[in-house]
């Protein structure tokens, strides 16, 4: 069992912990992502130490205040020996040494300096690092329990005979690629605007692949090589994102360390280009959060025949579909909330919004009919409203409908950022992954969509919102997007949706808001559903800005669209006949006049 008290106490006393996930590191006080840099990100070593049982490690980051990390991948062998040149280095810096998790590393620590933040050695598996790096802790100690010494002369000395004059690393006959200190979203957000988007995420995602493992794993690692400008660690961190991971990757080999290692070294070494930066957007994460920057973009790699091999569907497997609310919102998918006017959109996601924030029950199901609760506990929601304030309207409604106001997340309409929130904005994509919501609402569409799209053009908007459904699968996230009905006369079904006949389609379930003939009473009937027969119309009222379940009905939006052209239709023969009848009341015909008015009104 790991033994934190080994860890020395210069170490301890600092504010530099965070916990790990994987090889993420992440904000003891918050659960979310820790930040290289940021000490607003980090904790202590007893905040950390109380929460790792749930978690599979901590790691120490560094933040350039004399202290300077080693790390030495691939020194230990299967019987637990270490490398010539592994042992000159921990002979030579005489300090505090650990074993890494994969066994077969180092980390060492010592008080020194080095001319730059880090730099990493790919061919003699070296890295050194003051700054904008973190290291996992292990507290298995290699050798004797030493302190962290000083040993800036023979740091420096270390630093110079593997990076000389900033040049090559000694020995080297290739060029030098640094650590590409980026985030894996960072490289997801810039393959996203690339032509190997669909490949990449399509090996991402686990979908469609061949049947020999082995070959999709190395096929992966080519394009991570590339993506990634040959950074192993990168490389291993998106691979263990993905579905592909499993655990042959963590299999010991003798010559390389493990499969996976063994494997990300032959794509380093296969790769033949690198992403080289032109003008582009990409993310960048600062203390203030995420934000948009104008970074280098990419260049072209060599074109490669593509595989004829598919899945036969007797191999594939079936999934059940997964529901943020059971029947009417699948998880992970795009769902569209249209309405006409005076309907309560904005108040119903509202109360959607506040029973996924809370984890109660939502309106639409009542008691236990149709069995179902909202999936999960209380969760996170982001929203971004162009039409209602929150500090005027949307707080107040979403606390009246029991919303817990603390799990709930927006950006102002008047803040300058908002306008930079678009469906395939990498901004937008930075937003989700560093809150990871369990709901995101947008209302209403036309504020999220590029300006330079026209939303009549035939597949625009699929391509518009398709990254959504990405964003679904990688974060975690359900969409709820509010759209204004057709007001044309007598249209339902896809001819209801406004603006765009895609936003039907890309929807995985459509939700049209209506008022009946009947006093204060409005539906929401479920149109359209990818993944179940479509769920009860619920009937609704609306009391004090509160959504009160009433009843469920078979009827759809069409029969209620229709009902009302026929009353609207029948409102001036009524007030027709009514005038007829007392014209002619007046005129003292009573009889024969009365027999044409049955004739031609049917109203008697």
């Amino acid at each position: 069992m790991t033994d934190y008290r080994n860890i020395p106490e210069d170490l301890k006393n600092l504010p530099h912990w965070v916990l790990r996930k994987g090889k993420m590191p992440v904000n003891p006080n918050t659960g979310y992502g820790a930040k290289a840099g940021e000490a607003s990100t980090w904790g202590t070593f007893e905040q950390c130490l109380a929460m790792v049982k749930d978690y599979d490690g901590i790691g120490f980051e560094f933040n350039d205040n004399s202290i300077v990390g080693i790390d030495i991948d691939h020194c230990i062998d299967e019987i637990g020996l270490l490398s010539k040149e592994a042992r000159s280095i921990v002979e030579r810096l005489n300090s505090y040494t650990e074993i890494s998790p994969s066994g077969t590393g180092l980390h060492i620590f010592v008080y020194g300096d080095i001319p730059e933040k880090g730099r990493k050695h790919t061919e003699k598996g070296v890295e050194i690092y003051k700054s904008g790096r973190y290291f996992t802790v292990t507290a298995n100690v290699y050798g004797d329990l030493k302190p962290v010494e000083h040993r800036g002369t023979e740091i420096m000395e270390l630093f110079e005979e593997l990076f000389p004059q900033g040049g090559k690393p000694v020995g080297s006959d290739q060029t030098y690629n640094p650590p590409c200190n980026r985030i894996p979203q960072e490289i997801y957000s810039i393959v996203q605007r690339s032509a190997q988007c669909e490949k990449f995420f399509n090996y991402f995602h686990g979908m469609g692949l061949s049947e020999d493992e082995s070959s999709n794993d190395i096929g992966f690692c080519n394009m991570l090589s590339f993506w990634t400008g040959k950074d192993p660690d990168l490389m291993d961190q998106i691979f263990r994102e993905s579905k592909l991971m499993r655990d042959k990757w963590d299999r010991k080999e003798s010559t390389f360390g493990t499969y996976g290692n063994r494997t990300i070294q032959k794509a380093i070494a296969d790769c033949t280009a690198v992403y080289t930066p032109k003008e582009n957007y990409s993310v960048a994460f600062t203390e203030s959060g995420a934000e948009v920057v104008t970074v280098q973009g990419q260049q072209k790699a060599p074109h490669k025949p593509k595989s004829l091999k598919m899945v036969s569907m007797a191999s594939a497997k079936e999934k059940e579909p997964e529901w943020l609310i059971k029947g009417y919102i699948p998880k992970f998918q795009i769902s569209t909330m249209a309405g006409d006017g005076g309907a309560g959109k904005t108040t119903l996601w509202c109360a959607i919004a506040a029973a996924v924030s809370s984890g109660r029950r939502a309106f639409l199901l009542d008691g236990d009919s149709l069995s179902s609760h909202l999936a999960g506990g209380p969760q996170k929601v982001l929203f971004f409203s162009a039409e209602d304030s929150y500090e005027h309207v949307l707080k107040r409604r979403l606390r009246k409908n029991g919303a817990n106001l603390e799990n709930i997340f927006s950006i102002d309409i008047a803040d300058d950022r908002f306008k930079d929130i678009k469906f395939n904005s990498p901004f937008l994509e930075a937003l989700i992954a560093e809150h990871r919501p369990a709901l995101v609402v947008f209302d209403p569409i036309q504020a999220f969509i590029p300006p330079e799209l026209r939303m009549g053009e035939r597949n625009a908007m699929r391509s518009c919102l398709s990254p959504l459904v990405g964003y679904g699968e990688k974060y975690g996230a359900t969409f709820i997007i509010i759209v204004h009905a057709n007001k044309q006369s007598g249209v339902w079904g896809r001819k209801r949706m406004a603006d765009s006949a895609d936003i039907w389609d890309i929807s995985r379930s459509v939700l049209m808001a209506g008022e009946t003939n009947e006093d204060k009473i409005r539906y929401l009937s479920h149109e359209k559903s990818n993944y179940s027969m479509t769920a009860n119309t619920v009937l609704y009222i609306i009391e004090d800005e509160v959504v009160k379940f009433q009843s469920y009905t078979d009827k759809k939006d069409r029969d209620f669209v229709s009902a009302e052209v026929q009353n609207t239709r029948a409102a001036p023969e009524r007030d027709g006949a009514k005038e007829f009848i007392l014209q002619t009341l007046e005129d003292g015909e009573k009889e024969d006049q009365l027999i044409k008015v049955n004739s031609k009104f049917h109203i008697f």
